[in-house]
């Protein structure tokens, strides 16, 4: 899928920081409620829940131990707006996802840096992780 020119320049726009990305993806939760009544909702706070899920089925889609997997170097060298289209296209591939929700997501990838996924390795911390929650669930 291709973007509009005026999304990939936003995308790539250098002021779109993290926190800007957060607030648009946490945009993309909305909730029936009635009529005139606009909900109060934090987007910054629902938008880090949303990267904290998103940012370690990332990880599993483009690093392996925190290298990029094969075939991947085309997202690390080359034009941004090749880079940013193909992290589009994989995340609404991988994630079966919308165009809205996918669009702050490659906004996040992007501002962060695609490489900054794979400091931090998901495999061995989830482990941990899940272990530790179920200890505290158990006393």
């Amino acid at each position: 899928m291709l973007l509009p020119r005026e999304e990939l320049d936003r995308i790539l726009n250098p002021r779109n920081d993290e926190s800007y990305w957060l607030i648009e993806l946490g945009k993309t939760h909305e909730s029936k409620t009635k009529r005139g009544i606009k909900p109060a909702y934090n987007y910054a706070q629902i938008g880090k829940i949303k990267w904290n899920w998103a940012e370690k089925k990332l990880y599993i889609l483009f690093f392996r131990r925190g290298k990029p997997k094969k075939n991947l170097n085309f997202l690390i060298e080359g034009d941004p707006r090749d880079i940013a289209q193909a992290i589009l296209t994989a995340i609404l591939i991988h994630f079966d996802t919308t165009i809205a929700i996918a669009t702050p997501l490659t906004g996040l990838v992007i501002s962060k840096g695609l490489l900054y996924l794979g400091r931090t390795s998901f495999e061995k911390s989830n482990k941990k992780k899940m272990n530790s929650d179920i200890k505290k669930k158990s006393k």
